[in-house]
Formats: structure tokens, C-alpha cells, sequence
């Protein structure tokens, strides 16, 4: 994820400038929609994620109140 901020960075600064072709800012901005909508999945999972976890954890506690008594 890391690499795709700095590459997300790196074609921000880059359309920044005045001098890009057309066709060169065509293909940078391609490319920035197709990162920034990786980062927004693979966030989006990680919060799937989150909650999977959550909710095993208190399946966990649960089970273990049960064999505990």
C-alpha cells in the first residue's frame, strides 16, 4: 500500500506541471483512478477484516464463558 502512495504522490506532482503532454496526462490520470480505487478496496477489506475478527473474538469469549463454568 505503501508503494501506491508514493505512487499516487508521484503522479500528483507530476500532472502539477504544466508541461505534461495531453496524452501523457490522459494515461497519468488512468493510472491515479486505477490506485486510488486499489487503496480504497484494500481499505475497504481491512475493515471487513476488522470485523470478522471482532466478531470471532467475542464467539471466542463466549465459548470460553461456557467450558469455563
Amino acid at each position: 500500500m505503501r508503494h501506491n502512495d508514493e505512487r499516487i504522490a508521484a503522479i500528483r506532482a507530476e500532472l502539477g506541471r504544466s508541461d505534461v503532454p495531453g496524452d501523457r496526462r490522459g494515461s497519468l490520470l488512468n493510472e491515479y483512478n486505477r490506485l486510488v480505487d486499489q487503496k480504497n478496496l484494500i481499505g475497504r477489506d481491512n475493515g471487513f477484516l476488522y470485523r470478522d475478527v471482532d466478531r470471532l473474538q467475542l464467539e471466542l469469549q463466549a465459548k470460553l464463558r461456557e467450558f469455563g463454568r
